[in-house]
């Protein structure tokens, strides 16, 4: 019985550094979940800007605008590094006015889809200029 409570003892610290690390892999792992998908999004809301006025892309930009849709819906839960940083009593405040920022980008989206899919472009100019601001603000406050 001495022999199992001193192996248990030597074996404890192995797997709490086990455990801890593991969680530290998974907070990387969010950290780069979210930049990739911040990165998509990029990507897409690059190649929408590029074909807004061509009508003959609709389809495709709108299929890009769902894409991104939902790449912000799978960022939703995700926290950046600069509110994992902050005091613990301030980071429930912050993680809900980021996801306020998300719903906004996950709405934009949606509405820039159904304005290629109405045929609007006039509209989908003015959506990606909100888009483009919502970057800006979001960028200066979660990703300085």
């Amino acid at each position: 019985m001495k022999k199992l409570i001193i192996a248990a003892l030597f074996t404890l610290p192995l797997f709490t550094h086990t455990f801890a690390f593991a969680a530290q892999e998974d907070q990387i792992s969010a950290a780069a979940s979210l930049k990739l998908n911040m990165k998509q999004i990029g990507k897409n809301l690059k190649a929408i800007v590029a074909t807004v006025n061509d009508s003959s892309k609709n389809q495709d930009n709108a299929g890009l605008a769902q894409q991104a849709a939902e790449a912000f819906q799978a960022v939703y839960n995700q926290v950046p590094d600069v509110i994992n940083e902050m005091p613990a009593d301030q980071q429930p405040e912050a993680i809900k006015g980021f996801q306020q920022e998300i719903q906004k980008g996950i709405d934009l989206f949606t509405q820039l889809k159904d304005a290629f899919l109405n045929g609007d472009n006039a509209g989908a100019a003015q959506i990606l200029k909100a888009l483009s601001q919502l970057k800006q603000d979001g960028h200066d406050q979660y990703n300085p």
